[in-house]
């Protein structure tokens, strides 16, 4: 190799690049013939195909030398093998079929065979090569992370965008932010994000305003729950762009709220506006009795902060939907009704209590109401443990962003956290630092232990309390797991789980313990009780009998 000087160096190495960034869109193009292969037999058994379903197999089992190069494919429906059918849909295979089958995929393998990719060549010395402009984003092997296939949008491009942004006042200023997205440098995209995003919120209060009068097309919804605008921004993530396009739940009874839902429920007057700042108001003090426009007005101010309150200070405050902060997976899912209602469950199982009140005597259990912002917040809150004026009669408003970066679980029960903090500090009013569930908390800390923020130290410890240590996974100190068992306690299905020994084999048992005897002094009370009542019965007898 000739010497070479810095500069053709680096164009060198940028050549190199090039070639393999060109070999990854030849390896995701044959996946992609790979999967469409999949799909159409998948298709001939469904319909009743002759070929066998060994035949099968051995064809979409790909050789040895090809196995590294093979992206997952999408999850596909279900299709009953051939054996499970019943018999009269089972077709017996004609003389020769499964060779036909197979000498036409081979056909069809070779046709897509991309020609080969010349080697670049290398500088010689005292010549520069031309330049090659930089693709963005790093080179990442398929092998290494597969990619899913690209699912099919039933939609042209650029048609989206261009019906969120139909008839909207600040159509030009986002059609002209997403042109700079296009051509910036690397490290302008973020600002050119948060510039986007503070348009964004103007254009989700226009259309919330909008709401009561005019039925918004599904597109501009899908804007305002998950900050959808173009699907360029999410070129290589369209599983999770069809996956929120497609999803046309309703809330129902279940108390879960998209943005653009919760505006509806507070403009119809189904829903009373949440607490605000009268900092947001220039100081002047919010109507109580507000409804319609007003209310309406009210919460456009509050879902921001909602959603900042979730994202924090210093996190991501980006509320567009881009691939580059929208990385779901099968441990941390899009945050939607489905996914949240089963998580819901588990949580409560592990704090059965969470949700139960007193209401004149009785015991009430409230539903909680959830607001699912767009934007990538890894945590969630309560905005308010209680209506204004409904205390034991309303549940509390928790917001969660859709997108947590990390952790959808942990999220979740950071918010539940919150709220069972946030209640029990309301209900004791300023008696907090010393009752109930606040002030016991305080009290398992020792002077010098009490200047950190004893919140955020109860919001971790509950995290492990209900993720971890409901699995026997021990996480807590045995103070902590002491506090949380009596104050926060497992459901009953949860402690059967726990049984037999170990870090809650002593709580267990001292538990059961003073069951017994509170049903042993039950016990002794009724019978106490009973007596009593024959000896005044008696008496009462014997003085009739003897008056008569």
């Amino acid at each position: 190799m000739a010497a070479m000087n810095r500069e053709q160096i680096v164009q060198y190495i940028k050549n190199l690049e090039q070639k393999v960034k060109q070999y990854q869109l030849i390896l995701k193009k044959r996946d992609q013939e790979i999967l469409d292969l999949r799909n159409q037999l998948d298709e001939i058994v469904a319909n009743g195909s002759p070929v066998a379903a060994e035949t099968i197999q051995e064809l979409v089992t790909p050789e040895p030398e090809k196995k590294q190069s093979i992206v997952t494919p999408a999850i596909k429906p279900k299709v009953k093998p051939l054996e499970e059918r019943a018999p009269s849909f089972v077709k017996k295979a004609a003389p020769g079929i499964d060779e036909k089958v197979k000498e036409a995929i081979r056909a069809k393998k070779e046709e897509a065979l991309p020609p080969p990719i010349e080697e670049p060549p290398l500088p010689a010395a005292g010549e520069m090569a031309a330049e090659t402009p930089e693709e963005e984003g790093p080179v990442i092997e398929a092998a290494q992370v597969p990619q899913p296939p690209k699912p099919v949008i039933h939609f042209q491009a650029g048609a989206f965008l261009s019906a969120v942004l139909d008839g909207e006042e600040e159509a030009d200023e986002i059609k002209s932010l997403l042109h700079s997205l296009e051509s910036c440098e690397k490290d302008q995209r973020r600002n050119i994000l948060l510039s986007l995003t503070s348009v964004f919120w103007r254009l989700v209060a226009s259309m919330a305003k909008r709401q009561a009068s005019e039925n918004l097309i599904w597109e501009k919804r899908l804007a305002m729950r998950y900050g959808m605008l173009d699907e360029k921004l999410m070129a290589d993530r369209m599983d999770v762009w069809n996956q929120l396009y497609l999803d046309k739940s309703k809330p129902g009874d279940t108390g879960m709220y998209f943005i653009d839902e919760w505006f509806d429920e507070i403009a119809r007057g189904r829903m009373k506006y949440s607490t605000i700042d009268e900092y947001s108001l220039d100081g002047v003090k919010p109507d109580p009795k507000a409804t319609g426009a007003l209310a309406l007005k009210y919460e456009i101010i509050n879902v921001p902060q909602m959603q900042r309150m979730c994202v924090g200070a210093r996190a991501n405050t980006i509320a567009i939907l881009t691939q580059e902060y929208c990385a779901p997976s099968r441990d941390n899912p899009v945050i939607n009704r489905a996914w949240l209602k089963e998580a819901l469950k588990f949580v409560v199982s592990c704090d059965y209590l969470m949700f139960r009140k007193k209401y004149k005597g009785d015991d009430v259990d409230l539903q909680p109401l959830f607001i699912i912002c767009p934007g990538y917040g890894q945590r969630s809150g309560c905005w308010e443990p209680w209506s204004p004026g409904m205390k034991g009669r309303s549940g509390a408003r928790i917001c969660i962003c859709a997108f947590p970066p990390k952790s959808s679980i942990r999220a979740l029960i950071t918010g539940i956290s919150d709220y069972r903090w946030e209640y029990a500090k309301t209900d004791a009013m300023h008696y907090w630092l010393s009752e109930g569930l606040t002030g016991k908390w305080i009290a398992l800390f020792s002077t010098k232990e009490q200047r950190q923020d004893l919140k955020a130290v109860f919001m971790d410890n509950y995290y492990h309390w209900i993720a971890n240590e409901a699995r026997r996974i021990p996480k807590l100190d045995k103070r902590f797991r002491e506090f949380f068992w009596h104050n926060t306690p497992f459901s009953d299905e949860i402690k059967q789980t726990l049984k037999g020994g170990g870090m809650f084999g002593r709580l267990i048992e001292l538990e059961e313990a003073k069951k017994k005897r509170e049903e042993e002094e039950r016990i002794e009370i009724e019978r106490i009780t009973a007596e009593r009542e024959a000896r005044k019965a008696a008496r009462k007898a014997k003085l009739e009998g003897g008056g008569s």
